[in-house]
């Protein structure tokens, strides 16, 4: 690195192309290796070399059809390390979810070292269904697979069609809301009474 400094003070060194300079070369790269974006819902494919991970192991375990479509990988060694932990974290995003899709579930565990992503799925829609068929079929899924879960606690946001469909398929585990979604809504709803801002 250093070296590189020097050189690049003395002007020998080449500067890196910036992003925009290799878009369409990187495109078009993209359209070789991979298949194409799909257009729609149903006309999502998953190749056989995506279904598994660089050492050859299975990581999607949903791939719903629509309507209420959930697609969701998560590996062997990762379910697990979720198998050992009694306390699970979920989240979702809306921001960052794949286009045609309406949101991301995450679901996390702690290790020793840190908050470990362990399941990633994507849900069609924000349905009661789609949260069912995403945990229903990772109850499958680990099942095939002779992996036990038993989560005492869920930790998640106060989303009722997740909350449901955890006290379907894991009715022993006691969910709990986050403390930051509960603040932020509670922030929000003391800015709507009148006389009641933070500013005044």
């Amino acid at each position: 690195m250093i070296e590189l400094l020097l050189r690049r003070e003395n002007g020998t060194a080449a500067p890196v192309p910036v992003f925009r300079a290799w878009k369409s070369t990187l495109y078009s790269i993209r359209k070789i290796i991979l298949p194409p974006t799909p257009l729609s819902i149903s006309s999502i494919y998953i190749p056989e070399d995506i279904r598994y991970n660089n050492t050859k192991k299975e990581s999607l375990f949903c791939n719903s059809p629509s309507p209420d479509k959930v697609i969701a990988f998560a590996l062997e060694e990762a379910l697990k390390l979720l198998s050992t932990n009694p306390h699970w974290n979920g989240d979702d995003t809306f921001r960052t979810s794949p286009a045609l899709f309406a949101r991301s579930y995450y679901i996390y565990v702690w290790d020793e070292y840190s908050m470990k992503p362990i399941i990633y799925s994507c849900y069609e829609n924000k349905s009661e269904k789609c949260c069912h068929e995403l945990l229903e079929s990772l109850f499958v899924h680990v099942k095939k697979r002779n992996i036990t879960l038993n989560p005492s606690t869920i930790f998640i946001d106060f989303e009722q069609c997740m909350i449901n469909a955890i006290n379907d398929v894991f009715p022993q585990a006691l969910v709990k809301g986050c403390h930051f979604h509960y603040a932020q809504n509670d922030y929000m709803s003391s800015e709507n009474i009148p006389g009641n801002s933070i500013m005044s």
